[in-house]
């Protein structure tokens, strides 16, 4: 009988064990799904974070784009206003010799100066266009003048200024353009002056 007890004792023990076994392998499992589960909300948080990061970044660069949009249209139709007083400040010559109008234009200039003040102040900048090399992106050829004096295509005369804004061209700048005789005109003026030589 005390062997029975102890054999009973035994597989009590061994219930209790392998039970304890069970419950802490179900246990272990379970942490693992939680584990398994945690990171997975973890990864999707991280992955939120960056969509909301990246939606941010974007409406910002939105917003500043149609801010720069709207400056580039009240801009461009502020151009035209410029155009009108660099004319008027053109007759400064005349308007000096008669002293009623000095003061007009003394403060017409105060006005030119703050409004291409201000433009600068957004952005503005004004194409650099009389005897440079003609750029079809910065220039827009009004005119064209062929002589034998011009090496390559430059700009002879600006007929009407372009400008710049925050390094995008806003308006190109209309430009009288000199260019190289062709070949075949060269040939001709060549002939031309030999012709001349001959009846000397």
């Amino acid at each position: 009988m005390g062997e029975e007890k102890v054999t009973e004792h035994k597989k009590k023990k061994q219930d209790v064990k392998q039970k304890i076994k069970e419950e802490f392998n179900l246990l272990k499992q379970q942490l693992d799904e939680k584990t398994s589960e945690v990171e997975e909300y973890k990864n999707l948080a991280q992955r939120i974070k960056a969509e909301f990061d990246n939606y941010r970044k974007r409406v910002l660069k939105e917003n500043e784009e149609r801010i720069k949009l709207a400056n580039e249209n009240l801009i461009l139709d502020l151009l035209p206003v410029l155009d009108a007083f660099e004319r008027g400040l053109e007759t400064k010559n005349v308007i000096e010799e008669n002293e009623k109008f000095r003061s007009f234009y003394n403060g017409m200039e105060i006005i030119y100066k703050r409004l291409k003040d201000i433009l600068v102040s957004y952005g503005l900048k004004e194409i650099d266009a009389l005897n440079q090399d003609f750029d079809p992106r910065y220039h827009d050829a009004m005119m064209m003048e062929e002589s034998e004096k011009y090496k390559t295509e430059v700009v002879i005369e600006v007929l009407e200024k372009g400008y710049m804004l925050n390094n995008k061209v806003l308006r190109a700048a209309k430009v009288k353009v000199g260019k190289p005789l062709a070949e075949g005109k060269k040939d001709e003026i060549n002939s031309e002056n030999k012709g001349e030589g001959n009846v000397n």
